[in-house]
């Protein structure tokens, strides 16, 4: 097949094939789930998305809105831009969260976040700080993205929360009262 023209990642990869890769994994991802050792095939298919997404820190991030736009907004071609230069935040969560509801724990929108570049999900995982955002994506995306996210906030707070941030905390498995009287709860993404 001639790829004259087309632009050639390493890996020899080109954008659908990067496109196609991460969908792919992704049904695998959910089909490694009632497995035996579901947790290890998740595990390296993980691994192998996160090399994928690699490939993409060489790409202009307007060059993959273009072809996702052309592909089709996915939780995972919206995860994909973060990866790449000159991405925006807001562009990233605004077309994940699109493309992600409903968020339950075991949806794509909630592995895709957890796919973010390390440099792109939230450097202090307390609610209380992602929870002051600039926009509902962005908080969400927070919260289903950060490592050993901190419940530091009251079950008032939590009840009150938006619509889409309570969706976000149930995927995220925290929504509810649970907070211990010793202090905030720490939960791994």
């Amino acid at each position: 097949m001639s790829r004259t023209g087309a632009l050639i990642l390493g890996d020899d990869l080109t954008l659908p094939d990067l496109w196609i890769g991460l969908h792919a994994n992704a049904e695998m991802w959910i089909r490694a789930g009632s497995s035996p050792d579901g947790q290890r095939q998740r595990s390296r298919i993980d691994e192998t998305d996160r090399r994928l997404l690699e490939q993409l820190r060489q790409v202009e991030a307007p060059r993959w809105s273009v072809f996702a736009e052309a592909a089709g907004w996915t939780a995972y071609s919206a995860i994909a831009i973060a990866w790449c230069s000159g991405a925006d935040p807001e562009t990233v969560a605004t077309r994940w969260y699109a493309a992600s509801l409903p968020l339950t724990a075991h949806g794509h929108g909630a592995r895709a976040a957890r796919l973010l570049p390390p440099e792109a999900k939230p450097q202090d995982p307390r609610l209380s700080v992602i929870g002051r955002m600039p926009s509902l994506p962005r908080i969400c995306l927070g919260i289903l993205s950060a490592d050993n996210l901190v419940r530091d906030v009251t079950d008032a707070e939590m009840a009150t929360a938006a619509p889409g941030v309570r969706d976000a905390l149930t995927a995220a498995g925290i929504a509810g009262p649970s907070q211990p009287a010793d202090g905030p709860q720490r939960h791994s993404a």
